[in-house]
């Protein structure tokens, strides 16, 4: 029997396991290991995982997948810490933030025995604890794939197929793109959210403001709760594309205010614009021009646990990588 183990325990660790658990893998035992216990009981009872082990040595043996969902301000030690116990041929993902980091960080700590393929699922639902983890948090969202040149298509195939085992849908881009779109949809709502909370928590009618605050500070500050530590280190993880995405938020801020302050009526095709590109966003229309085709019958999956077919684009890109080495 093969073993999946997941590392760390959020709601996305979590989300995984349940999905994986969904699909009904043949032969495939889901481990969860974490150094909270309680949240590994707590994956344990919903059916998140066929067992949990609180030692981390234990539950990687044998695993011929490991995907790590820690902290990204622990990952780095994480790396390390299992880079010597990995059996070889074991294939390494994960669900962080930064892939330029992550790739570095792999590069350095994991063997050479093993591959590490990045890994960034999205979902349009917030989740902000282990208990809105879901079986279907996966579906038809986009699941962001990073691969170095130097990675084999079997592993990267089969971190496609754990992707579409959850019912997400690949897609491949580099470390920098990935981390500049990071920055934009990540990073960029939590800085704002926290922003906000600063800014009228500073103000001597706070205590005021704070008895008729309703549901739309409730909504837009909520983001403002999540750990100050490991979401510190994610923006300055990426901190050139952080900087650029709040430089692009604060022009934006201060043409609002201008146009507030001069009674300019751009203000209402700013609003107007912004609903519109919200309407796009939320119906799913916003779709790139070069957006991957179906997959044919033929082009199947090889990984090791997932028996479901990967997307044209891939073949597109491993192509091109072929022909870029021919060129060399």
């Amino acid at each position: 029997m093969e073993r999946i183990t997941i590392i760390g325990m959020g709601p996305v660790g979590m989300s995984i396991g349940l999905g994986l658990k969904a699909a009904e893998l043949t032969d495939t035992e889901i481990v969860g290991t974490s150094g909270d216990r309680r949240t590994l009981n707590y994956g344990k009872k919903i059916g998140a995982f066929d067992d949990i082990s609180g030692n981390l040595r234990s539950a990687l043996r044998g695993a011929r997948m490991v995907i790590l969902d820690a902290r990204f301000g622990e990952t780095k030690d994480l790396l390390e810490a299992i880079g010597p116990i990995l059996e070889e041929g074991c294939i390494v993902t994960d669900t962080g933030p930064s892939k330029v980091r992550m790739m570095a960080w792999a590069k350095e700590y994991l063997p050479g025995r093993v591959e590490f393929v990045g890994g960034r699922p999205a979902t349009k639902t917030w989740m902000k604890s282990v208990e809105d983890a879901s079986a279907d948090a996966f579906q038809d969202a986009v699941y962001s794939i990073v691969a170095a040149r130097s990675t084999s298509q079997s592993a990267v195939k089969t971190v496609v197929g754990l992707a579409e085992a959850l019912g997400a849908k690949p897609l491949f881009l580099d470390e920098r793109e990935h981390d500049s779109y990071a920055a934009a949809a990540s990073h960029l709502p939590a800085l704002l959210s926290s922003a906000l909370v600063n800014a009228v928590s500073s103000s001597p009618g706070w205590r005021e403001i704070a008895q008729v605050a309703g549901g739309e500070f409730g909504q837009v500050s909520a983001l403002a709760s999540d750990d100050p530590a490991d979401a510190g280190a994610a923006c300055l993880a990426s901190a050139d594309e952080t900087v650029r995405w709040l430089d692009q938020a604060i022009e934006e801020l201060t043409s609002y205010r201008d146009n507030i302050r001069d009674g300019n009526e751009d203000l209402g095709e700013r609003l107007d614009r912004a609903l519109d590109e919200w309407a796009k966003w939320t119906a799913g229309t916003v779709t790139p021009d070069d957006s991957p085709e179906m997959p044919t019958a033929g082009e199947t999956i090889s990984g090791m646990f997932f028996g479901r077919r990967i997307s044209r684009r891939f073949r597109d890109m491993t192509r091109g990588r072929d022909s870029d080495d021919r060129k060399r």
